[in-house]
């Protein structure tokens, strides 16, 4: 993508070549005039961020425009690329060389038109029709969406939920762990502390007291992890498991994890460490296509905030573990030690609206 006038401008040759003879323009050159990623980029960013083919896509430009909602039309307004929104301004910019050099965009489109198929042409074209009231109408109705939730005062979801229940408000997990472990009131002090530490959101104050850990040994060995999962299967089936318990995942607390965890000292409320949590319902010898083998390390600072707020809106453990996996390799956090999963990006804004 140029990020100049001047390295624009240095297309012009490869235009003049489209115009004047368009079938010796190779693949690779049709793609740097319309500054179009490869084409496997194209496909890619169509599937994963749409749901559909990039076939489909264009077809869907040509044959019904004004059923293409927002984020298919962003993804063909950006040149089939993955752009931020602060890099719209890009925009802006192309506008003010526009009025500067008239020309150079005559030409571009002259060439653009000259080795286009016919699909394509009628798809871009149509995109750059209804873009601008596409967008405008998706973010009215995000502002609608928006008005209708509780003031940033008022708890959140999660949090309303347990205070609105009635009987038993009780919300935590299960942790399991062997009866011979080593070190396990050392544990239970910092783990103890942690349930004490408070998080400074409206409402929690009224669900603090209900946190809730339910304990259960075992005499398994830790790699026995199936008797596990199938004991809290058993568990939720039978209605075993307090109504704020979270269905959806257990902990395990390994010697390893137990070793990890620690405090900056007495009546710190910094801790370090993590606990393991797994899917009850993943098969643990399955790795699938992502890598995901249904167990993730969690912060213990955010068992009992993040962690359970996303687990019990509807994620899952797949869902934090992606989560965790872009955060690292994005380095998104500059500085900390990933480990485990804790700082994360399931709240920020997502494609297209990031």
């Amino acid at each position: 993508m140029s990020k100049t006038l001047e390295e624009f401008a240095q297309l012009e040759p490869l235009w003049d070549k489209a115009i004047q003879s368009p079938s010796e323009i190779s693949l690779e050159e049709k793609h740097r005039m319309m500054e179009w990623p490869p084409l496997e980029e194209m496909q890619t960013n169509a599937n994963k961020f749409l749901g559909i083919s990039l076939e489909d896509l264009l077809q869907k430009a040509v044959s019904h425009a004004e059923s293409l909602t927002y984020p298919e039309c962003r993804l063909v307004r950006d040149q089939f690329r993955i752009k931020k929104m602060s890099a719209m301004g890009d925009e802006w910019n192309r506008s003010q060389w526009s009025r500067k050099r008239p020309d150079l965009f005559a030409k571009r489109k002259q060439a653009q038109e000259a080795i286009l198929t016919a699909d394509e042409l009628q798809a871009v074209q149509a995109v750059d029709e209804i873009f601008y009231r596409k967008q405008s109408e998706e973010f009215e109705a995000r502002e609608a969406e928006r008005q209708k939730k509780p003031p940033q005062n008022m708890p959140q979801e999660w949090v309303k939920k347990i205070i609105d229940r009635e009987g038993d408000k009780s919300w935590g997990c299960v942790f399991y762990h062997q009866k011979s472990i080593a070190g396990w009131d050392e544990f239970m002090e910092i783990f103890n502390a942690v349930l004490e530490m408070p998080h400074f959101i409206p409402g929690y104050e009224e669900i603090h007291d209900h946190k809730f850990a339910q304990f259960l040994p075992f005499e398994t060995e830790e790699s026995k992890l199936t008797l596990l999962q199938q004991d809290f299967r058993n568990r939720r089936e039978r209605d075993d498991l307090k109504p704020g318990v979270l269905k959806n995942v257990l902990f395990l607390i390994t010697d390893e994890a137990r070793l990890s965890c620690g405090t900056a000292g007495e009546c710190s409320e910094i801790f370090w460490g993590y606990l393991l949590a797994i899917d009850p319902d993943w098969p643990l010898s399955e790795v699938d296509e992502d890598g995901y083998e249904g167990r993730l390390k969690i912060h213990i600072n955010f068992i009992f905030y993040r962690f359970y707020e996303f687990m019990s809106m509807g994620f899952s453990l797949k869902d934090l573990w992606l989560d965790f996996q872009y955060v690292k390799s994005n380095n998104l956090y500059p500085g900390v030690d990933m480990n485990s999963w804790g700082l994360t990006h399931l709240d920020k804004p997502k494609w297209p609206f990031n």
